[in-house]
C-alpha cells in the first residue's frame, strides 16, 4: 500500500451511475454486511471519474481512508487530471516549439563548445577540469531535463487519445440496450484515465524540477 497508489487492490467493487439510488443502496448494503472490511484493512479507496466537456478536461477523484493499527482514520481527497488536448489554440504550438528550439540552440551551442575546449587542452583530465564549471554542468542538466520533458510530453500523447477515443465509443453505446459493452468501455476508459492523471503527474514533476533548475 502507498499513500496516493493502491498496489494489488483486494475486493474490487463498481458502482454504476445508470443504477438507481435503490440499486446502489442495496449494494452497499450488500458489502456492509460481508466481510469487505476487517482488520487486515489497510486503506479503502474510492475512485470517482469525472469529465467536464465545458473546460474539456477529465478528472479521476482519489478518496482515501488509510486505516492506523490505534483505530485512527485519515482521509485524504486527490484530484489528478488530464486535458483533452494541450494546445486549444493554435498560438500555443508557439509557444512549445519556440521552448523546445531555445533547448536545441543550448545543446547545440554547449556541444560546441565541448569540441572547442577539448581541442584547446590537452588530455581528458584538463578538459575536465577546464570545462566542467557550475554553470556548464547548469547548462546540460537544463538541457536533459528540457528534453526528458518533451520525450514524456510525446508519450502523454497517444495515452491521451486512446483515452478519449473510449469515451467516445462508450458515448455511442446505449446501456439499455447493451449493458455489457457499456460496462466494458466503462472500466477501459476509467484504467486509461487512471493510467493518464500517473503518468501526467511524472510529467508535472519534471516541469517542477526543470522550472527549479
Amino acid at each position: 500500500m502507498r499513500a496516493e497508489t493502491t498496489v494489488d487492490p483486494k475486493r474490487e467493487k463498481w458502482m454504476w451511475i445508470i443504477d438507481s439510488y435503490a440499486d446502489i443502496a442495496q449494494q452497499v448494503a450488500d458489502i456492509e454486511n460481508s466481510d469487505w472490511y476487517d482488520r487486515r484493512t489497510k486503506k479503502i479507496e474510492f475512485a470517482i471519474p469525472v469529465y467536464n466537456a465545458e473546460f474539456g478536461i477529465h478528472t479521476l477523484v482519489f478518496v482515501n481512508f488509510y486505516k492506523s493499527r490505534g483505530g485512527h482514520i485519515w482521509k485524504k481527497v486527490i484530484p489528478k487530471s488530464q486535458w483533452v488536448t494541450w494546445h486549444y489554440y493554435w498560438h500555443l504550438f508557439i509557444i512549445d516549439f519556440t521552448w523546445l528550439g531555445c533547448i536545441t540552440w543550448l545543446m547545440l551551442s554547449e556541444g560546441a563548445e565541448v569540441i572547442s575546449t577539448y581541442k584547446r587542452v590537452a588530455g581528458f583530465e584538463a578538459f575536465f577540469q577546464e570545462y566542467f564549471t557550475i554553470w556548464n554542468t547548469v547548462d546540460w542538466l537544463t538541457i536533459f531535463g528540457g528534453f526528458a520533458i518533451a520525450i514524456t510530453f510525446l508519450g502523454s500523447l497517444a495515452l491521451r487519445n486512446t483515452m478519449n477515443d473510449l469515451l467516445i465509443d462508450m458515448s455511442g453505446v446505449d446501456y439499455r440496450v447493451d449493458r455489457p459493452a457499456w460496462e466494458r468501455y466503462a472500466k477501459e476508459y476509467a484504467d486509461s484515465l487512471e493510467t493518464n492523471v500517473r503518468y501526467v503527474w511524472v510529467l508535472r514533476l519534471l516541469l517542477a524540477v526543470n522550472t527549479v533548475g
